[in-house]
């Protein structure tokens, strides 16, 4: 066997790897739901210096909008 090649059947190796696996995907959504905050900050922050109801409604749209 190579050096970091793991046996079929290691329960401890897929273990270890599904935890940092998993830990990396929480800070990494973290840090996507903080930028998502900043963001919507800034457009808030900027509608309120505009007042074209155009624009407003696309912003609010935008905002309520489910991908």
């Amino acid at each position: 066997m190579q050096q970091g090649e793991q046996k079929l059947g290691d329960t401890n190796y897929h273990y270890v790897k599904c935890n940092v696996l998993n830990s990396l995907q929480h800070k990494e959504i973290g840090a996507l739901k903080e930028r998502i905050h900043r963001l919507e900050e800034a457009g808030d922050a900027l509608l309120r210096d505009n007042d074209d109801m155009e624009n407003i409604n696309r912003w609010h749209k935008a905002k309520e909008s489910k991908p």
